[in-house]
């Protein structure tokens, strides 16, 4: 296996219905409100938040004593070490950490360079089309199908299909509307970005978004998972067009 340089690993920004990929093209970049690298319009993060530093051949995150605090994979830390497709949280900001960030594309994604390579850079990457500085992801629809069920007790009750980008679950006006009162008006939103990458994130609900009986803010979905809202519990499930359960 090829050895990883620092500058092809990337930060994925999560925001409704698009991304953007931040690279990591320096060995030490802060991430805050002001006074930073990355700058987050986030009044929930603090002036110089957080420092990701390439440190051994790897990449290590920091808090750098915020108000708010630092999370990776729901968890708050001081320090992490990242790992691929680590979630990292500062403050209302959620990204995704890629290792190289030429993995993040596929059927629902496509990259489009956004600067002129050096020679140099050119040698070292294979894929030039998909090395990027700022890149956003095309409003091409996934050529998978998400199939949320309604369940009550273990059987399902009624059964949801979507091939988009983003999904709403909540009380009213969502893509799932449910007749529940304990669900929040938008309750929480499922985050498509590749088939490998599909997030649940909660929308500030008063009464909270659990998946498999723990709350969360952010994490990614896996086949089989549940989803519990208010009173009521969904099971996400992912495939092909045509493929039937």
């Amino acid at each position: 296996m090829a050895k990883l340089h620092h500058s092809q690993a990337g930060l994925l920004l999560i925001r409704n219905q698009s991304q953007i990929m931040l690279p990591l093209d320096r060995e030490i970049l802060t991430l805050g409100r002001n006074q930073a690298d990355i700058l987050l319009d986030d009044p929930r993060a603090s002036g110089l938040h957080a420092e990701i530093a390439w440190v051994s051949g790897k990449h290590r995150i920091r808090d750098l004593e915020s108000t708010n605090g630092l999370f990776i994979n729901q968890k708050k830390l001081k320090e992490a070490w990242l790992t691929d497709q680590d979630v990292i949280e500062i403050g209302s900001t959620t990204f995704c950490y890629f290792q190289d960030r030429r993995d993040f594309h596929g059927d629902s994604e496509e990259l489009t360079q956004g600067r002129k390579l050096s020679e140099a850079e050119k040698q070292e990457f294979q894929d030039v089309s998909r090395v990027t500085e700022w890149s956003t992801t095309s409003k091409k629809l996934p050529s998978y199908r998400i199939e949320l069920e309604l369940i009550d007790g273990e059987k399902p009750t009624q059964s949801f299909s979507f091939q988009k980008m983003q999904i709403s679950i909540g009380r009213s006006g969502c893509d799932i509307s449910l007749p529940d009162v304990d669900l929040s008006r938008k309750h929480c939103v499922i985050e498509v970005l590749s088939r490998s990458s599909i997030f649940l994130k909660d929308m500030n609900s008063t009464n909270g978004t659990f998946l498999n009986g723990e709350r969360v803010n952010v994490s990614r979905l896996q086949a089989g998972d549940l989803i519990g809202l208010g009173g009521s519990v969904l099971k996400f499930s992912i495939h092909a067009p045509n493929e039937t359960e």
